[in-house]
C-alpha cells in the first residue's frame, strides 16, 4: 500500500549546510575571509566593504564574525592596516584589488564582545599578521584541564610534629631552672684629684686660691694648708 504524503510534510537537504555558532570569547584568532562586498550607507549614502570572516584555527574554528571598513579617504588607513595584515604591500597613490580575488585570505583578527539586544556579540576591535596570533594558547588551557593534578610525592609531605610526653600520674612536672644573674660589677672607685695653689683671700667660709693662672673659689674644708 502506498502511503500518501501529508500535506503538512516538507523536505530538506542539508547538504554542505554548516552549523554556525556566533558565540566567539574574547582573544585573538586566524580569521579567513568568507565574502567581501561593497555596499552603500543607508544613512549617508557613502561606500563600504562589508566584511565575513570565519575563524579559521582551534576550538572556535568555523565561526563567522563580521566587520566594515569605510571607503571614505579620512577612514582609509583602516583598509590599509588591513590589507597590510594579509601580507600585501601596498604603495602610496590609487590601488585596484578584485574582490572576488581576497576570497580565503588569511588575517589575524582581536575579537571583542558588546552587549546587542542583551545578547555578546563578537567584533573585530583591530587586525594583525596570521603569524603574530598565539594559536597554541587553546590548545594549552584544554591540556591542562584535562590533566590530573600530580600527588606531591611522599618525602615531600611534612610529618606532624610528635607530641611531647605526658607527666605521669602524682609527678608535677619541673619546672627549667632559673639561670643565675650575673654579680652586678662593682662601682668604680672616684679619686679626688689635689691640686696645690696660694690662698689668694679669706672671707667667712669661703677661700679663694690661685692655682696656675685660675682663682678657684672654695670652702674652707676642702683647703688644707701644707
Amino acid at each position: 500500500m502506498v502511503k500518501k504524503a501529508s500535506s503538512s510534510s516538507i523536505k530538506v537537504d542539508f547538504t554542505g549546510v554548516e552549523v554556525n555558532s556566533f558565540d566567539v570569547p574574547d582573544g585573538a584568532y586566524v580569521l579567513a575571509v568568507s565574502s567581501v562586498t561593497q555596499k552603500k550607507s543607508q544613512e549617508s549614502g557613502q561606500p563600504y566593504l562589508s566584511w565575513e570572516f570565519k575563524v579559521d584555527e582551534g576550538r572556535y574554528k568555523g565561526r563567522k564574525v563580521w566587520d566594515n571598513t569605510s571607503l571614505q579617504p579620512q577612514a582609509l588607513w583602516k583598509l590599509r592596516n588591513l590589507f597590510e595584515c594579509m601580507g600585501m604591500d601596498i604603495d602610496d597613490g590609487e590601488f585596484e584589488v578584485d574582490l572576488e580575488e581576497l576570497q580565503g585570505q588569511v588575517v589575524g583578527g582581536e575579537i571583542a564582545n558588546e552587549k546587542y539586544q542583551g545578547k555578546d556579540k563578537p567584533r573585530i576591535v583591530g587586525y594583525m599578521k596570521p603569524e603574530d596570533v598565539d594559536a597554541g594558547d587553546e590548545e594549552e588551557e584544554e591540556e591542562e584541564e584535562e590533566k590530573p593534578k600530580a600527588k606531591a610525592p611522599a618525602s615531600s609531605k611534612k610529618k606532624a610534629p610528635e607530641p611531647e610526653p605526658e607527666a605521669e600520674e602524682g609527678q608535677e612536672e619541673e619546672e627549667p631552672e632559673a639561670e643565675p644573674e650575673p654579680d652586678p660589677e662593682p662601682a668604680p672607685r672616684v679619686t679626688k684629684k689635689k691640686n696645690k695653689g696660694k690662698i689668694h683671700s679669706v672671707a667667712d667660709d669661703t677661700v679663694e686660691v690661685k692655682v696656675g693662672k685660675d682663682i678657684w673659689e672654695l670652702d674652707k674644708k676642702e683647703v688644707t694648708v701644707a
